[in-house]
């Protein structure tokens, strides 16, 4: 202890000094520094609040801002960009769009500058859109006999929530389908293309159902004649003063039913209920299975041309065959008419006035038997009318099927 004390000024001189060389040494060797952390990204705190408010935003996505610390070199020396945190907290958001910045730095550092405060943010409501998906077809089937019946996309629609900036522009979604690749019923998987105006894809939109199924649906194709079917045609009829507005037609159907279709016909176009030069549409018979190529050719036009009458006016009477008279029946024979039949028409030709006036009773309907035998026989309808003023008369049908039996 007393050797302690021994030139204790000496030894306190000894110390100050230490003390003082020692903190030179440090602050020369270990000195305050600044440093400039550039980029720094801000990220958006609490953005539940403008979910809850249909909001987003939309501008600026990725801010980042601009930072100096100030800190020992030993201690600036291990911070990296990392380790600076900076977020907007959007419970901070005023009603002009501007928010505080928050800044977190390690410690022993300091932040002595910053690039901003604080950031004005652009916000837009958040929209749902539900769209159609549209199918754009490329190019053509590789057969020239065979054609897309259907194409079916599932789901058909989509569903697009975003920015109503972004929803805006939409115009169209799409599937793009290559149809020069298909030679039977396919399926295919999809995405979609959401397009504005410009037929330009909008990439950033947040869409369900981006993955579709494509169907496409395809059927052989064959070009037939058309058959016209007739029924009460009058005894000066002939086959060329019926005319379809088309002569051919292309349908569609299994191949192997296409094969055994020679024709299509009409259905039966009853030639009573025209008068000279009339056009109708008629109904077109297609086999089960079997459609026509145009939904258009499901009907076609019937033009009958007959000159009978030359364009008079004329009246069209129903007779029963009860009411048709039978000439020259042998004894002991029966006649029997045919059951499909019941009734004949007559249209008569004339003078305005007395084609008006005619009546049933003013004409009878006779069938002649003379010389035919036993059997089926198709014998002329004989329309007996004297009456001045008329100049022409039409039975449908001309003739008609009997069969003469014995009693």
């Amino acid at each position: 202890m007393e050797k302690i004390k021994e030139n204790w000024p000496f030894k306190l001189i000894s110390l100050i000094f230490a003390i003082a060389l020692w903190y030179y040494v440090v602050s020369e060797t270990n000195p305050n520094i600044k440093k400039e952390y550039k980029a720094i990204p801000v990220s958006y705190k609490n953005e539940s609040v403008l979910k809850r408010k249909n909001m987003a935003i939309i501008d600026p996505i990725d801010p980042v801002v601009n930072v100096t610390l100030e800190g020992k070199r030993n201690v600036i020396s291990r911070v990296s960009r990392n380790d600076i945190l900076v977020y907007a907290d959007m419970n901070e958001l005023n009603e002009n769009g501007e928010v505080s910045l928050n800044f977190s730095v390690p410690q022993g550092t300091s932040i002595i500058e910053k690039s901003d405060y604080k950031l004005t943010l652009k916000l837009d409501e958040i929209m749902t859109l539900v769209k159609k998906v549209e199918v754009k077809r490329i190019g053509e089937l590789p057969s020239d006999n065979t054609t897309v019946t259907d194409i079916e996309v599932v789901p058909g629609e989509v569903k697009i929530t975003d920015q109503k900036e972004l929803i805006d522009k939409i115009a169209k979604v799409i599937v793009p389908v290559d149809l020069s690749v298909i030679t039977k019923d396919t399926s295919i998987s999809k995405k979609i293309q959401i397009l504005d105006s410009n037929d330009t894809e909008i990439k950033e939109l947040d869409a369900e159902n981006t993955d579709v199924t494509v169907n496409v649906f395809v059927s052989s194709t064959k070009q037939v004649p058309i058959k016209l079917s007739y029924k009460n045609q009058p005894f000066d009829f002939k086959s060329e003063d019926l005319k379809a507005s088309k002569t051919k037609m292309t349908i569609i159907g299994q191949k192997e039913k296409l094969d055994k279709i020679k024709e299509i016909s009409t259905e039966t176009v009853d030639l009573s209920d025209f008068i000279n030069n009339t056009t109708k549409n008629i109904k077109m018979e297609f086999p089960e299975g079997i459609a026509p190529l145009s939904a258009e050719d499901k009907f076609i036009d019937v033009t009958y041309s007959s000159n009978v009458g030359e364009g008079k006016p004329s009246k069209l009477f129903n007779v029963s065959t009860e009411n048709i008279e039978v000439l020259n029946k042998a004894s002991g024979k029966a006649l029997i008419l045919p059951s499909d039949l019941s009734e004949v028409s007559v249209r008569v030709f004339g003078d305005e006035k007395v084609v008006e006036n005619i009546r049933l009773k003013d004409f009878k309907l006779q069938i002649d038997l003379k010389d035919l035998t036993d059997g089926e026989h198709d014998v002329p309808i004989i329309i007996v009318l004297d009456k001045e003023g008329i100049d022409n008369t039409l039975v449908y049908p001309s003739t008609i099927k009997i069969k003469i039996v014995n009693e």
